[in-house]
């Protein structure tokens, strides 16, 4: 059932996840990701958002604030997984796998060597930032508005 938490939840945490998913961006190596990227990554956002945030509002304020950094976690997995996937997609093409097998073993290296692109200050801080606001303002938006 939507509520408003699911919805400014949901808005907000699809927007942090753009903003990282950007300055994530800049740490590529050209041609892994284009615009689609960003968007993407804010498509995920906006359903974990809505989902874990949204979704458990209205528990108090360290509960939102754990719910944000949980979201967060899952956001970054989500994120590193779906574009590896994209990424094995794109080298099959290229006739860089022998077999399938060979393209889904590749699936969490890459997630791994995509990862520690994130060690970055920059990222590191958007994304707790971003969680601590993100579980804040959902739970005052479910305190108002439920």
């Amino acid at each position: 059932m939507p509520t408003a938490a699911k919805l400014i939840t949901g808005i907000f945490m699809a927007l942090y996840a753009m903003l990282a998913a950007e300055l994530y961006r800049a740490n590529l190596p050209d041609g892994v990701a284009n615009y689609y990227f960003v968007l993407m990554n804010g498509l995920y956002g906006m359903v974990i958002g809505w989902k874990l945030v949204g979704g458990r509002a209205g528990r108090g304020i360290t509960s939102g604030i754990n719910n944000g950094i949980t979201a967060t976690v899952a956001l970054v997995v989500v994120s590193l997984f779906f574009n590896s996937v994209r990424q094995m997609m794109y080298q099959s093409i290229d006739n860089r796998y022998r077999s399938l097998t060979d393209g889904l073993q590749d699936i969490p290296q890459m997630m791994f060597d995509y990862g520690l692109l994130l060690a970055h200050s920059d990222i590191i801080a958007t994304l707790v930032i971003g969680a601590i606001l993100v579980g804040i303002l959902g739970e005052s938006v479910a305190r108002r508005w439920s």
